[in-house]
């Protein structure tokens, strides 16, 4: 049975957050000069460690955590933080590398924190469940904006003048379609979750899609 954080990644909200990031950190980008780029990836960095910290903090607070178990996972979030103030993203190679290392970082960190939680998640009580939604949020607007970043500077160096404008251009009437689906899909979810779950699924799967192409 996967752990809590995997759960909450799976889930319907947590997929729409991700694809929502996606959408605003490839919008932002392309439109943004090299200065701002840096500052956006800077701010979702920050983002990222505070929502560990409030994570950190709150599993400190459940008593149906081991003691042992608290601080392993403290140890964790403190090595994930170090991971990721790692590094900038200004060059095409030191993007990768950095997006590279904070898949590994944070794949490391969730398979930790899974096994430090095991056997008590049924023990955790909500404000737990939502620092660490919050944690997978900010995790997912990082990577986003680091893929976002990684696509700006791609265009950059294959396009210049009339036709990078040209395919900006582009990108961002298709940013603005997946945008427009994205919100659509957020209105069904509210008004009739249970009902349109499964037919979610689908929807999902192929908005998942056209980032991809838009990415590469």
């Amino acid at each position: 049975m996967p752990g809590r954080l995997q759960q909450i990644r799976k889930s319907i909200e947590s997929r729409l957050d991700s694809l929502q990031a996606q959408a605003e950190a490839l919008d932002a980008q392309l439109a943004a000069t090299k200065r701002e780029a840096q500052q956006r990836i800077e701010r979702q960095k920050q983002a990222l460690r505070d929502a560990l910290d409030h994570l950190k903090k709150e599993i400190q607070r459940q008593s149906g955590v081991a003691e042992e178990k608290r601080q392993k996972l403290a140890t964790a979030v403190d090595q994930l933080k170090v991971q990721i103030a790692l590094g900038r993203a200004d060059a095409l190679d030191a993007l990768e590398a950095q997006l590279k290392k904070l898949r590994e970082s944070v794949a490391q960190f969730e398979a930790q924190a899974e096994s430090h939680l095991a056997g008590a998640s049924h023990q955790l009580n909500a404000a737990a469940d939502i620092v660490m939604r919050r944690y997978v949020q900010a995790c997912d607007a990082l990577h986003a904006e680091l893929q976002a970043a990684r696509t700006r500077l791609k265009r950059e160096i294959g396009e210049r003048g009339p036709a990078l404008e040209q395919r900006k251009r582009e990108l961002d009437e298709k940013i603005a379609a997946i945008k427009k689906q994205l919100a659509e899909q957020r209105k069904r979810q509210a008004e009739k979750w249970k009902q349109f779950q499964r037919e979610l699924q689908p929807a999902l799967s192929q908005i998942t899609k056209a980032f991809k192409s838009l990415l590469s």
